[in-house]
């Protein structure tokens, strides 16, 4: 038996009641990742991530509890998830968890810049230096790719989110750049002296902040 076959049949059980006693809210996310450091064949590496090695369970969650879930293994393919085309294995599963929803769905998220069909335009590399909150987007196939200049490069997607006018930044309570920063130069200008100010960010950088864990 592979790892994730002997927690049924409870795994389905508390699923299936989840879904009986319980609705989500307007903001939901998606994890990946259960903490394990010992030797298994099932377990993935994740380098620069919160954690870096486990098993890779994909959890659909608000509020800090886990509401639908499912699994992914080198070994054995997840028989109840076909993969959908344009998304690796990790993407067909959120979006087979993200389908059992009962409402209409949007997303956001962070998003690599060697991903299939995003925008040459957007592609700026980490080491570039360039001034605080410069702010670009592209639309493609309904997607709208987002670059923000913070103190690196920041990279998005979004299809609940626009870029142009007010209604689209909001206020947010951001601390100075470590002086080791890459771009501290630049953000230095907007910060001046202060270690922590109210400055107007992206509303799709603050919505991702504040809800990618389901708060």
């Amino acid at each position: 038996l592979y790892w994730f076959d002997k927690i049924e049949p409870l795994s389905s059980h508390i699923q299936k009641i989840s879904k009986q006693i319980y609705v989500p809210g307007s903001h939901v996310a998606i994890d990946e990742m259960i903490r394990f450091s010992g030797h298994s064949k099932h377990t993935f590496r994740m380098k620069n991530k919160p954690i870096s090695k486990g098993y890779k369970v994909i959890f659909l969650c608000e509020k800090g509890y886990t509401y639908l879930f499912t699994y992914e293994s080198h070994i054995e393919a997840n028989k109840e998830v076909s993969n959908i085309f344009g998304l690796n294995k990790t993407g067909s599963l959120a979006l087979y968890l993200v389908t059992q929803l009962s409402n209409r769905y949007g997303a956001c998220g962070m998003v690599r810049t060697n991903s299939a069909q995003f925008p040459k335009e957007l592609k700026v590399e980490k080491s570039i230096r360039l001034n605080w909150d410069i702010l670009s987007g592209v639309v493609v196939n309904n997607v709208l790719a987002i670059f923000w200049m913070d103190n690196r490069p920041v990279h998005m997607l979004s299809t609940i989110h626009g870029i142009k006018g007010n209604e689209w930044k909001v206020l947010s309570l951001r601390q100075h750049l470590r002086e080791t920063s890459s771009n501290v130069s630049n953000v230095q200008k907007v910060f001046g002296n202060e270690v922590h100010k109210e400055i107007l960010i992206p509303k799709a950088i603050n919505d991702y902040n504040h809800f990618m864990n389901a708060p």
